[in-house]
């Protein structure tokens, strides 16, 4: 959600914008085919052989699946076992609906399922992001979520603050995460609207982003 509240008149910065920047943070990598097929199919179905040109988090789940292939609810665990044939297939415990935060995502290893936190992790960092805030099933493949920050646990009521004079840190699903203001400002704006300055503000106290363009009044550039 982006809430954006307007400062008064007489203070010369005129946009302000709240720090849930979710449009410009989140990367949803999908890590599919070339980089997939090593740690498995999750492609999604209900058989178990693993489509070409799946991703490796691809793992639609039905838990009335008898055949072991990842295809379980995506809302519970796997089961204990594994088949042969679903060697290093991936399963996520969370639906898109549930979210990222709290799942974990898990491989299939020598007839046992392994989570594997770190694969997400490592698939986030090799993409260019710090984290991975986890995993979710969005009904066709499994879908690493990424982040930028510092990506150590957080709550919803910790308040935003400014990493810099660029950066605003606020709770992300469950994790601390950083985004630009300028690039915010510049990339995405408000209501449609861009601008061309962006910094963090934490003279106000909800601690937020703020845009203008040059020539407005008080406007740095």
């Amino acid at each position: 959600m982006l809430v954006m509240t307007l400062r008064s008149l007489s203070t010369p910065l005129t946009v302000i914008l709240f720090a849930t920047l979710t449009g410009s943070i989140g990367c949803k990598l999908t890590i599919g085919g070339d980089a997939g097929d090593d740690i498995g199919d999750g492609d999604g179905d209900t058989d178990s052989t693993a489509d070409s040109t799946t991703d490796a988090t691809d793992t639609t789940t039905d838990s009335t699946d008898s055949t072991g292939d990842g295809d379980g609810d995506p809302t519970n665990p796997p089961p204990d076992t594994c088949t042969p044939a679903e060697e290093g297939f991936a399963w996520c415990t969370h639906s898109d609906t549930d979210g990222p935060e709290g799942s974990a995502f898990y491989v299939c290893k020598s007839g046992v399922w392994v989570e594997s936190a770190a694969t997400m992790n490592d698939a986030c960092v090799t993409d260019g992001y710090d984290f991975a805030y986890g995993c979710v099933d969005d009904g066709t493949m499994v879908v690493f979520e990424c982040g930028e920050g510092s990506g150590t646990a957080c709550g919803d009521a910790d308040p935003a603050y400014c990493v810099d004079g660029d950066q605003i840190g606020y709770c992300q699903w469950g994790k601390d995460t950083w985004d630009s203001c300028l690039s915010f400002c510049q990339d995405v704006g408000i209501d449609g609207v861009t601008y061309e300055y962006g910094e963090c503000d934490d003279s106000v106290a909800d601690v937020a982003c703020f845009c203008c363009d040059s020539g407005d009044p008080g406007c740095p550039i």
